[in-house]
């Protein structure tokens, strides 16, 4: 294309035009510079921030991983408490059925003591009464003592007379 047939009102010089196209395609060069200038800082900070965005991602991979052992540990820790609950509630069962037992087995101790001491007191009584009337039957066979001579409470009873005879030899 000519000048002419752009320019409706006259011809223009050609250094002009030429001097146009060079100043065009000296910005064009400039501002693809730039451009290209721009596009490798933007690729350059995009690739920081991509590569930023990887650790942050890795460290949050970590981060969970490790989240989810402390989890793991933790359910872990609860299940050993719940089974030692569980082993210290049948262990507190056994102990108040034990000391329960012990309770039965005191009780019964004591009550086996205090008859016991009834029946050595019943023995002693009896003793004492034995001692009381030998002293008395040697006493009486020594002639000591003017009193009758009683060897033992003997009551009758309905079986035989032979009882009934030593009964009444004893009175």
């Amino acid at each position: 294309m000519t000048d002419s047939s752009d320019n409706s009102g006259g011809a223009a010089p050609i250094d002009g035009v030429d001097g146009l196209v060079a100043g065009v395609e000296k910005k064009m060069s400039e501002l693809m510079a730039w451009h290209e200038s721009r596009s490798e800082a933007f690729a350059s900070e995009k690739k920081r921030h991509e590569d930023e965005l990887t650790q942050e991602r890795k460290a949050l991979a970590i981060a969970q991983q490790e989240a989810e052992q402390a989890r793991q540990r933790c359910q872990d820790k609860i299940a050993s408490a719940d089974r030692q609950r569980e082993q210290l509630r049948r262990a507190a069962e056994a102990l108040q059925a034990r000391q329960a037992t012990l309770e039965e087995e005191l009780a019964a101790a004591r009550d086996a003591r205090r008859k016991a001491e009834q029946t050595t007191a019943e023995l002693e009584r009896q003793r004492t009464r034995a001692a009381d009337q030998t002293q008395r039957l040697i006493d009486a066979i020594a002639g000591l003592d003017d009193a009758e001579v009683v060897i033992g409470e003997v009551t009758p009873t309905r079986r035989s007379k032979r009882n009934k005879q030593r009964a009444r030899k004893a009175a």
